[in-house]
């Protein structure tokens, strides 16, 4: 027992480490010199607010829910809301009972647009993981059509949109950012593979963009890919066929050059 109170006790000890200790102290039977340390590290300002978190959990697990509720608000200062520090506190206390409190915090999260993108959307699955889908679902699409986002997270944001149900503005933004040649292979691809998780309504808007001789060819050809994946093979070598004809289009073309490669082998070539 001396060495983990050596740890617990030792305020240059990692907070995170010092928590793990009281845990075994805690699952040791010494549950009053666990509380000490977790109550200690849970109301540290200082602290990050990660291990704050993680001490009040343990708190809850030595039946001193009252005390973790206590600390886990503390947490919650205009500051931290401001910021966006807070998010895995709220949601600890959502999972508490104290529901309220925790979408109010949330919800000035996901919406401040002065906070990061992650952490907004961060915020807003903590509010789906709580069981506030429409919360959610506003602040996911906030993320999604934000312009100023880093393209991955706005593809993810739109994703979850559709998985709770909001199909149509997040199919909008994928086909956006499937066709727009701002946006690089990677983002261009995983759009085109999201669109294809939404049933019947994302294959078709796969083929809208695939048959659209607007956009070019790198996005028609992935398109097509994936509408191949989905069973539409059709439809894919058709559109796979007329890029490949395209007299348009130069040798070299990256979109030209795969279309070619895919075309051949869904004609077993």
């Amino acid at each position: 027992m001396s060495a983990l109170t050596a740890i617990t006790d030792d305020q240059t000890v990692f907070p995170g480490n010092r928590v793990s200790g009281a845990r075994e102290m805690g699952r040791l039977g010494e549950e009053d010199a666990a509380m000490r340390t977790l109550t200690s590290i849970a109301n540290d300002p200082a602290a990050f607010v990660g291990s704050r978190v993680s001490a009040a959990r343990e708190m809850v697990r030595l039946g001193r829910k009252e005390a973790a509720i206590s600390a886990l608000t503390n947490i919650i200062t205009p500051h931290a809301v401001a910021a966006g520090d807070c998010v895995a506190a709220a949601e600890a206390l959502g999972e508490l009972g104290e529901i309220e409190l925790s979408i109010s915090t949330l919800t000035q999260i996901a919406t401040n647009l002065t906070v990061g993108a992650g952490r907004r959307a961060y915020a807003a699955g903590a509010m789906e993981r709580l069981g506030a889908k429409e919360a959610a679902t506003c602040a996911f699409a906030a993320v999604a059509n934000d312009t100023t986002a880093d393209a991955a997270r706005r593809v993810d944001a739109a994703k979850k949109l559709g998985d709770l149900g909001d199909k149509e503005p997040a199919i909008s933004v994928l086909t956006v950012m499937a066709t727009d040649p701002a946006f690089n292979v990677e983002i261009c691809r995983s759009a085109v593979s999201a669109l294809g998780e939404f049933g019947e309504t994302g294959v078709s808007a796969l083929t809208d963009i695939a048959k659209n001789p607007e956009y070019d060819a790198e996005s028609r050809t992935y398109a097509a890919e994936r509408l191949a994946d989905l069973g539409d093979t059709e439809n894919a070598i058709e559109v796979l066929q007329t890029i490949v004809n395209d007299q348009s289009l130069s040798e070299g073309d990256r979109g030209l050059e795969y279309a070619r490669a895919i075309l051949g082998e869904l004609n077993g070539e």
